[in-house]
């Protein structure tokens, strides 16, 4: 698993730790009872009773504050382990819904509702829509003064062309020189 603990390993070292510590408080009080050469009851006098009761005071606060290493190791041992597993769990169950969409429609359907129902996905589809908009407005403007530069160009040739042939029939008709002794010799 390269490196990472399964949950049944972790689970075995959180038990063989716990098992240590019930061994250490039932061995330490015959431990001490066998170095009194008896029975405690009968080793104790009056001023041992505060002594011992130090002692064991000592002792108990020594077992909580390792049961509570020992637990907030086991925490962080835990929440490292489930952290290091989310991103697989949830690659596998991404398969399993993909799965379960590609073969049912009425979930396709759901799904898709409640995603575009999502804040971010709407402001994502609309600026993407904003986007696609805009681009198309400004190619549609760029094209329209192409085209309308081209016709303007095209209209201006058109019209000297349209000119020139008036002129050259103009000139050919006697009329014309009537007409351009009234306008001043304006063609």
């Amino acid at each position: 698993m390269n490196g990472i603990y399964t949950m049944k390993s972790f689970f075995k070292y959180l038990s063989l730790i716990i098992m240590q510590i019930i061994v250490a408080l039932i061995s330490v009080p015959l431990v001490l009872s066998m170095l009194n050469h008896g029975p405690l009851s009968n080793s104790i006098t009056g001023a041992d009773s505060v002594a011992l009761a130090n002692t064991f005071m000592v002792f108990v606060t020594f077992i909580v504050v390792v049961g509570t290493v020992v637990i907030t190791i086991a925490g962080i041992v835990y929440s490292n382990w489930f952290s290091k597993q989310k991103v697989a769990v949830i690659r596998e169950n991404m398969s399993e819904v993909i799965d379960a969409l590609l073969e049912e429609k009425d979930l396709k359907d759901e799904v898709l509702l409640e995603v575009l129902k999502q804040p971010k996905i709407k402001n994502l589809i609309d600026m993407h829509i904003t986007e696609l908009a805009s681009g198309i407005r400004n190619d549609f403007i760029s094209e329209t003064k192409d085209i309308s530069s081209s016709l303007d160009t095209k209209l201006v040739v058109f019209e000297n062309k349209i000119i020139d042939t008036l002129n050259k029939r103009i000139n050919n008709v006697e009329a014309a020189d009537t007409l351009n002794k009234i306008f001043g010799d304006k063609k």
